[in-house]
């Protein structure tokens, strides 16, 4: 495995490490205080990733995507 290989896995990794932690922060912060449980974050996390998927395959463009 390469350098660049090597890097760009843990570039990925740290990126979805964070995103991980802004959805379990936002789970958190809403049942901290209203003590419901919403749901709502993981379909505005799929919305997410869902037109991240159709720019990178309209575009091809992966940096427009993110």
């Amino acid at each position: 495995m390469s350098l660049t290989t090597l890097a760009l896995h843990i570039l990925n990794g740290l990126t979805f490490a964070a995103l991980l932690f802004l959805l379990a922060s936002g789970f958190t912060l809403v049942f901290g205080l209203m003590r419901i449980m919403n749901l709502a974050h993981g379909a505005f996390y799929l919305v997410g990733g869902y037109i991240g998927l159709s720019v990178l395959v309209a575009t091809g463009d992966f940096l427009l995507a993110t």
